[in-house]
């Protein structure tokens, strides 16, 4: 379940650039959120706003607190982030 994320989580940041037409910089990651994700929670994991709606994936760019690769680790862990 774990390595699913993480392939889901490379595989939407890879396609960014091309699904969404936001300029994205290095302190942005891409997540998908479930029914169960708790703010409180992504915030904590240092997800901040997000920039743009990826279309058609349900998976969106989000501005980060920090290095973004820590923080997509901490995000991938989380309840909620498919």
């Amino acid at each position: 379940m774990h390595a699913n994320r993480i392939l889901l989580a490379t595989l939407l940041a890879a396609l960014a650039p091309v699904a969404s037409v936001a300029h994205a910089d290095s302190a942005t990651v891409v997540v998908k959120l479930g029914a169960g994700a708790s703010h409180r929670k992504l915030s904590q994991a240092g997800m901040g706003r997000t920039v743009a709606p990826i279309a058609g994936t349900g998976a969106r760019l989000v501005r980060v607190n920090g290095d973004p690769v820590a923080v997509a680790a901490r995000l991938s862990r989380t309840r909620g982030v498919r």
